[in-house]
């Protein structure tokens, strides 16, 4: 009798015959249960969900609405700071090849240059840039809107608008970011140049920047945001229209005191910008490339970046100096630009000192003296 015949009678009357090759999938009662359970769960959860939005009150509402908002301008900020990104690079590599191209003509050669952390020693030495809000320095301005200041060589006066650390860091950025050495005629350079520096040749030589806005927020450590370029682009224009006044004091056998001085600007610049960021093209003026390629002083950079204004101002300077260095507090704040009160000068000088010895940047610094019968010296080692 077949396979079929044996089944078929042992099979109970009135059921269906199965194929027993294939055992039956049996689900234990506890299983069917709890997957019941999970699916009420989440059945409730819906609901509650539903009915937490349909409570909402009007102002969570227009919170939301609110959020959504800033999430979409966000986005549209981006896609429109891509795409001026995108065109002043482009600008960027348009000006590269137009520079290549007056050189191949002859109207200046350049050489490349990798700068590093130099900074001019003598601005390490004069109160240009000062701790303390562009508004408190109208007071020390006279008619002529000029600042004046002593020198170790004589006197002088900054002329222009008012300047703090905020644009030393932009003036540092921009010696950072220098690209090349450009020697030729001062009308045939990329920013002319005034001839009074030209050689018996008649040529001069240029430190030139060719960036973006952005790339002196990045120097800075700061991020790509419109407050940050506007504030950067505004400090540039701001070197740009300065312009220092240096006297040298000598004295003649006949002639008794002679003055002998000039008119240096920090830099010459031109510039395209769009919305969201800006084409530079920087020089460095003659004097001051001379003083980057020989009177320098090294500033580090990352420390400046960890300091407030006033360790700025004291990093610039020390650094301009002997490992071992003392001096009198207040001829000390009368060469940084400092001019707050007085009173808790040792306190305000200590604070942004002991910022210094944090960071291992200054071993040690004692102050001696009282400020009434002996005057206040302060002693640093590096």
């Amino acid at each position: 009798m077949g396979d079929k015949t044996v089944t078929a009678l042992t099979q109970p009357p009135g059921v269906p015959a199965t194929d027993v090759s294939r055992p039956r999938k049996i689900v234990p009662p506890e299983a069917a249960k709890d997957d019941e359970d999970i699916m009420q769960r989440l059945a409730r959860i819906a609901e509650e969900v539903r009915q937490r939005q349909a409570s909402k009150t009007e102002a969570e509402k227009q919170a939301d609405a609110e959020h959504r908002k800033a999430d979409e301008k966000r986005a549209h900020d981006m896609k429109r700071r891509y795409a001026a990104n995108t065109t002043v690079q482009k600008r960027l590599a348009a000006v590269e090849r137009d520079l290549e191209r007056l050189e191949g003509q002859g109207f200046f050669v350049s050489y490349p240059i990798r700068p590093e952390n130099e900074f001019p020693t003598l601005l390490t030495r004069l109160p240009i840039f000062r701790p303390t809000r562009r508004r408190h320095q109208h007071r020390l301005q006279d008619i002529d809107n000029a600042l004046a200041f002593k020198t170790p060589f004589g006197d002088g006066k900054r002329h222009g608008p008012p300047l703090t650390v905020r644009d030393e860091d932009t003036l540092i950025a921009l010696m950072r970011l220098r690209s090349r050495r450009m020697i030729g005629r001062p009308e045939q350079l990329p920013v002319q140049i005034t001839d009074i520096y030209a050689t018996k040749g008649g040529q001069v030589g240029v430190h030139c920047v060719l960036c973006s806005v952005d790339d002196i927020v990045r120097q800075l450590g700061l991020t790509d945001g419109g407050e940050n370029y506007r504030r950067t682009f505004d400090s540039v224009k701001r070197l740009g229209a300065t312009t220092l006044e240096l006297n040298l004091r000598s004295h003649d056998r006949y002639l008794g005191l002679v003055q002998t001085g000039r008119m240096l600007p920090l830099i010459h610049v031109q510039w395209q910008t769009y919305e969201r960021d800006g084409l530079l093209v920087v020089l460095f003026p003659p004097v001051v490339a001379q003083w980057l390629d020989n009177e320098y002083t090294y500033i580090d950079w990352k420390t400046r970046l960890q300091l407030d204004d006033l360790g700025k101002c004291l990093h610039r300077f020390l650094s301009g100096q002997p490992k071992q260095y003392k001096n009198e507090v207040l001829k000390l704040a009368d060469t940084i630009g400092y001019d707050g009160p007085k009173k808790n000068i040792k306190q305000r000088f200590g604070k942004s000192l002991d910022q210094l010895t944090n960071i291992d940047w200054l071993k040690t610094f004692r102050f001696t003296g009282n400020s009434r019968s002996v005057p206040l010296v302060l002693h640093t080692e590096r």
